[in-house]
């Protein structure tokens, strides 16, 4: 199916405004620094950044008898979001990049 000219020319102008995105950053609220506030990251596209993954009531959040266990589970997957998790969306950031850039040539 062929678009139309200014179909194509704003097909093009939205991939290179997501294109001129992704050399800004942004701040990450689920990973504060000292001072409580959020830490600046590269960009990462908003479908890659994922909120951390422990999700549970306040009920059992606050219920002494798993307290202690909710902690360990919470501090060990943010350990994980800060190493593993970071440097995966920070390379699918690049690549994703990298393919907008691919595609802005393609259509130019």
């Amino acid at each position: 199916k062929m678009k139309n000219m200014l179909g194509l020319q704003e097909e093009i102008q939205r991939k290179t405004d997501g294109y001129t995105r992704t050399s800004r950053t942004y701040f990450n609220r689920h990973d504060l620094d000292k001072d409580r506030k959020a830490k600046e990251k590269p960009f990462v596209p908003g479908s890659m950044r994922i909120e951390p993954l422990l999700n549970c009531s306040k009920l059992v959040r606050e219920d002494n008898r798993v307290a202690d266990i909710y902690a360990h589970i919470k501090q060990s997957l943010k350990i994980g979001n800060r190493t593993i998790l970071d440097k995966f969306k920070q390379d699918m950031a690049k690549h994703a990049k990298d393919i907008t850039e691919q595609e802005i040539k393609a259509r130019q």
